[in-house]
């Protein structure tokens, strides 16, 4: 059967880290587009080191009313 793709842009920009011991969090402007679909916001990745990686534990979303 044929596979329907949908083009998705994610756009990312100015970009901020702050590191606190074993936690960072990573704020930034992000920009998303697909068919029929569009909005702007900034996100917060909030990560924390496990086992000597860093891992996503939480994330928070804010939409930039245009």
């Amino acid at each position: 059967s044929a596979q329907a793709y949908i083009k998705k842009k994610i756009e990312i920009e100015e970009i901020t880290v702050t590191k606190n011991g074993q936690v960072q969090e990573v704020e930034f402007r992000q920009t998303y587009t697909a068919k029929n679909y569009w909005d702007r916001g900034r996100k917060k990745l909030i990560l924390e080191k496990e086992d000597g990686e860093f891992k996503i534990t939480g994330q928070v979303w804010q939409q930039i009313a245009e």
